[in-house]
């Protein structure tokens, strides 16, 4: 396979906001691991209080657990990272896939 450098600055500006969304959601997914117990007297908490039969803030934690792990899995399915260089290649069905799953397991959270 040939690589054709990008020069077009518009590609490139959008190559590193991607490449910035990917950050992003590991500093989601790294902030989640401190919070899976809710604090007392929370709105999560007293949701929990509520509902004896179902832990409803591991439900949630675990819907953007889910969320964040489909990020992950696009990023890795996109970017190939050499030491002089970042690959970005799209299929556009498996990303697609991901980011609906993602968007709709963190819309299930909240």
């Amino acid at each position: 396979m040939e690589i054709i450098s990008v020069t077009d600055p518009l590609e490139v500006a959008h190559s590193q906001r991607i490449m910035s969304y990917f950050q992003r959601a590991e500093q989601v997914a790294a902030a989640l691991s401190e919070v899976i117990t809710p604090g007392e007297g929370t709105d999560l908490a007293n949701d929990d209080a509520r509902c004896p039969h179902h832990d409803v803030a591991g439900y949630a934690y675990n819907q953007l657990m889910v969320a964040t792990s489909c990020i992950e899995s696009m990023k890795r399915m996109m970017v190939q990272e050499s030491e002089d260089s970042i690959m970005l290649t799209a299929s556009a069905f498996g990303a697609y896939a991901l980011v609906r799953n993602s968007i709709d397991s963190a819309a299930t959270a909240l």
